[in-house]
């Protein structure tokens, strides 16, 4: 399934690693609505610039691939780096 927007980028999970922090709690729909605004405050871009339309694109991945952990990323679009990163999706039993 293709996002509908250009900028994001989708990666199949099949296959691919992830990083650490398993182990923390599942974050809630508010919780996750309260990061990516923190990410467009701090003017970093989240493959998104809306969190709505973060949220509801992480909506379809998680219909996509029910089994994969996703991840969202920070990036600041002038320095050129990752800021921040986390898991916003785990799958059932993990």
């Amino acid at each position: 399934m293709e996002a509908e927007f250009q900028c994001i980028q989708v990666w199949p999970p099949v296959g691919l690693k992830i990083e650490t922090l398993s182990y923390l709690a599942p974050l809630t729909h508010e919780s996750l609505a309260k990061d990516v605004d923190y990410l467009i405050h701090n003017g970093w871009v989240p493959c998104l610039e809306f969190e709505l339309e973060v949220l509801r694109e992480l909506e379809v991945d998680k219909k996509a691939y029910p089994n994969a952990f996703i991840r969202i990323i920070g990036f600041d679009n002038k320095r050129q780096v990752q800021c921040v990163s986390f898991i916003a999706y785990k799958p059932p039993g993990n």
